[in-house]
């Protein structure tokens, strides 16, 4: 059965996947992150994350590539490499290097904003003023691997073009903890 294969692969990493995403500030260099992942099992009494950076959680990797940098939005386009498969990965390593997804209602968002997200009691312009954009702002991009022949699957939406979705800096408070 192919797609039980298939899900092998996902399993044991064979599959390479690509993400975009678009950040608030400027990235300027390429870097990895290793910080191992918790998931919160404290509850969300103080905080909405559902993981956390933890020495003692489970290892992860993503390699970060900025493509853009948009000086009126400050928003950058990164291209994000995960090595591993943890839950919110890509969303967690971001928000811990001061640079969370725009859009993203729960790593970069105040907690009252992020409670108002979950909810369904935030209305549509506050998402935007409060996280950044009307989505998370994050884009399954490709997907590689070998089954019998080499495959290459790739998003044909033009995800450096769905900025126009970001809310002008000036205008929104998401990632209040980034130096301006």
């Amino acid at each position: 059965m192919p797609s039980v294969r298939l899900k092998v692969f996902f399993e044991t990493k064979e599959i390479k996947k690509t993400y975009l995403a678009w950040v608030d500030g400027e990235l300027k260099e390429h870097f990895s992150s290793h910080e191992a992942i918790s998931v919160n099992k404290e509850g969300y009494e103080k905080t909405k994350h559902k993981v956390f950076i933890d020495p003692h959680g489970k290892a992860s990797h993503t390699d970060f590539e900025p493509l853009e940098y948009d000086a009126d939005l400050d928003a950058t386009l990164v291209a994000c490499f995960p090595h591993t498969g943890r839950t919110h990965q890509i969303r967690i390593h971001l928000f811990h290097v001061k640079h969370p997804i725009l859009g993203d209602p729960i790593y970069g968002a105040s907690y009252e904003a992020s409670d108002d997200y979950l909810e369904l009691t935030q209305n549509k312009e506050d998402r935007l003023i409060q996280h950044g954009a009307s989505r998370l702002m994050l884009h399954a991009q490709s997907l590689r691997f070998t089954y019998g022949a080499k495959f290459h699957i790739q998003s044909k939406s033009d995800f450096r073009q769905m900025k126009h979705l970001i809310h002008p800096k000036e205008e929104r408070v998401f990632n209040l903890n980034r130096q301006r």
